[in-house]
């Protein structure tokens, strides 16, 4: 009885940890720790490793790095021990997030190597799908982009073979934006396009906005303008309909953006006025703040024109009054 217990409110803490729900947030540490509890209790090692992967993923999502290196390290040992490969390889994924954002990348493409390495001897291609998209995107914010495609690549696919769209679409959202980096723009489009396309077929609205965005993006590096203004619209809409701050605000910058480059300033002013009050609703401080900075060089620019119109005006008066000069010059000549 205990153990189905144990089972079921550690179930239930991973859904609510899918959901990514804040108002949730304290319910479903609660149901993992009764979970894990239980596990202590009982004896159950296996149990006790399994509750705290899942703990480990919601510290993740809540930005607690600390708490989830631990408890993945816990897990890591714990699965070692009881050789379960699986289990052990699922630890080594998720312990690479922390590394990453801990900026300590060595060690993440490391753990990552290690899981990709379990999963081939297990022939696990989920796995393995998974593990080369976190080294592409792990490649990605470290600027080694040729590393980041080969392996998006492979992540694609692989999860083309074992039919995971969901993984294939991210893998070639993230490839588009290694794209990008290396001025492959047609390579982009295609990625961009795949991807926004499994989106819309899957009916995943955040991630079709998400993908419009870097689309828009696309279309501004080639100068299509209208397009590119026309896909970042569409974005701002469906983050509207999904209540997502945080994607409205991007894309009302971008749309700044595009047309700050076509010399509507009033217009890229009011883009990013907006996009900032969004950015503040929505807590993000790090968006907040390039939004900021996009207002203050829209002022310098402003700034740089009048002094240029100014300069031209100066200019032109200087000119009439040498004219008048000459004339009556001439005419006291004559």
């Amino acid at each position: 009885m205990p153990v189905g217990v144990a089972r079921a409110l550690r179930e239930l803490g991973e859904v609510y940890g899918r959901a990514r729900d804040r108002d949730r947030n304290d319910e479903t540490e609660r149901v993992l720790r009764a979970a894990l509890d239980i596990y202590e209790q009982i004896g159950s090692q296996q149990g006790k490793a399994d509750v705290l992967l899942a703990l480990g993923h919601f510290d993740i999502v809540r930005g607690r790095l600390d708490e989830a290196k631990n408890a993945l390290t816990i897990a890591l040992d714990l699965n070692n021990k009881l050789d379960h490969p699986l289990s052990q390889a699922n630890a080594m994924v998720e312990l690479s997030h922390v590394y990453a954002r801990l900026d300590c990348g060595e060690k993440a493409e490391a753990t990552l190597q290690s899981a990709l390495d379990i999963y081939r001897a297990l022939n696990n291609r989920l796995g393995q799908a998974i593990s080369f998209r976190h080294l592409g995107e792990l490649y990605q914010g470290q600027n080694l982009h040729d590393n980041a495609v080969h392996a998006l690549e492979a992540a694609a696919k692989l999860d083309g073979d074992i039919g995971g769209h969901q993984g294939k679409a991210h893998s070639l959202l993230v490839l588009g934006r290694s794209y990008l980096n290396l001025a492959q723009l047609d390579d982009a489009e295609h990625s961009f396009g795949s991807a926004l396309t499994l989106f819309r077929d899957l009916h995943d609205r955040r991630w079709e906005s998400m993908t419009l965005l870097d689309l828009g993006h696309l279309r501004c590096l080639q100068r299509r303008y209208e397009e590119a203004c026309n896909m970042l619209h569409s974005a701002h809409d469906i983050a509207a309909e999904l209540s997502d701050l945080q994607i409205q605000g991007v894309a009302l910058q971008r749309v700044g953006h595009v047309h700050r480059v076509c010399g509507g300033l009033d217009t890229a002013q009011r883009c990013f006025e907006d996009a900032l009050q969004l950015f503040e609703r929505a807590g993000s401080s790090q968006n907040a703040d390039i939004a900021r900075a996009d207002l203050e060089a829209l002022r310098l620019k402003r700034q740089s024109i009048e002094g240029q119109e100014n300069t031209s005006q100066g200019v032109a008066t200087m000119n009439k009054s040498s004219e008048a000069q000459e004339i009556s010059v001439s005419s006291t000549g004559g």
